[in-house]
């Protein structure tokens, strides 16, 4: 049975306070007493409240709109990051896609301070029927806050212990395997290095595990990155001792890893193999053409719209816990012919 949309009567019952008290603490008023202000904080998270009637995607007083909220990477004050939202801007076209042909708009946030990440999203749930949060911009905080809307988590991790939410993820693992046994079977490849991601993303985990399981005693010992061209380059230009290939977690890596090698006249893949994780187009068109997993980025961003339209139409379904596969693409960079 679906259970009762919390009100701000209730908050103000839960607190002890009347419902202006409740209206000044969500508005941050000054006039409220801290203790009084931690009271009524503690009611909303522990009723799972959600002003302006955000709750209303679990009635037939929808909004049509449908929120995405993701971490930004970019640097606000110049372009650097921008290219690693390149996988971001492929999800966002799915979403909106399938949203329109379904009769919603997507409402869009993002988040530079993963702290500031749990006040964007109530902000967008409040003014839609369901979120989707991705990657990093999914804290457990998050989550539980928002669990009486539908949430799909992408690529992000899942603490839920309502089992309500749903999530999409791709097949980091397979992926990587694929990748690692192309580079050993087909080009006999024995010293490998690996440029991974940032510490808390899900995917870079899964994808670092996967590496080590696979490479065995051929991996050298991984390399951090945070997923863009700037920390490829970066990369490439500290490497003292060149190994047959270098694995890196995503495409954006693997460009600038390739921009820097050539500034030292290293040559891939004569002198070394670079191979990458994402599909990104620009992947394709560089020189060498990059070898990669291509994940699916749009089908991701659609089936987070499907999901968040199953969950309001059949708001206690079990979960879902989608994993999409991913594909191996072969071109130059590896030392296959172009």
């Amino acid at each position: 049975m679906t259970e009762k949309t919390p009100t701000v009567h209730d908050v103000a019952r839960r607190a002890g306070v009347s419902t202006a008290t409740v209206s000044r603490a969500l508005s941050n008023s000054a006039k409220l007493q801290p203790a009084t202000l931690q009271r009524v904080q503690r009611a909303i998270e522990e009723l799972g409240y959600l002003p302006n009637g955000a709750a209303r995607g679990l009635t037939s007083r929808r909004t049509r709109v449908l929120a995405l909220c993701f971490l930004d990477l970019g640097d606000p004050e110049s372009d650097a990051g921008d290219d690693a939202m390149l996988y971001i801007d492929g999800v966002v076209r799915g979403m909106e896609r399938a949203a329109r042909e379904r009769g919603y708009a997507i409402l869009i946030g993002a988040v530079q301070d993963p702290d500031a990440a749990l006040d964007l999203a109530v902000s967008l749930a409040s003014r839609s029927d369901g979120i989707v949060l991705l990657g990093q911009a999914a804290p457990t905080s998050a989550i539980q806050r928002l669990k009486r809307l539908p949430v799909v988590v992408v690529a992000g991790r899942c603490e839920d212990d309502q089992g309500r939410i749903d999530q999409v993820r791709v097949d980091n693992a397979g992926g990587i395997t694929a990748l690692v046994r192309h580079l050993v079977d087909a080009h006999g490849h024995r010293d490998l290095l690996y440029l991974g991601g940032p510490a808390d993303s899900p995917d870079a985990a899964e994808r670092l595990d996967a590496f080590l399981a696979v490479a065995g005693d051929r991996a050298r010992k991984p390399w951090s990155g945070d997923f863009t061209q700037h920390a490829g380059l970066v990369a490439a230009r500290a490497l003292t001792d060149l190994p047959d290939a270098i694995v890196c977690a995503n495409d954006q890596m693997a460009i600038g890893m390739i921009a820097g090698l050539r500034e030292r006249g290293i040559r891939v893949p004569e002198d070394v193999a670079v191979v990458g994780f994402d599909g990104i187009d620009l992947g394709r068109h560089i020189q060498p053409a990059l070898t990669t997993v291509r994940q699916p980025m749009q089908p991701i961003g659609a089936a987070a719209v499907t999901l968040l339209e199953r969950r309001l139409h059949t708001p206690d379904r079990p979960p879902t816990d989608l994993r999409l596969p991913t594909q191996l693409q072969i071109r130059a960079s590896c030392g296959c012919p172009q």
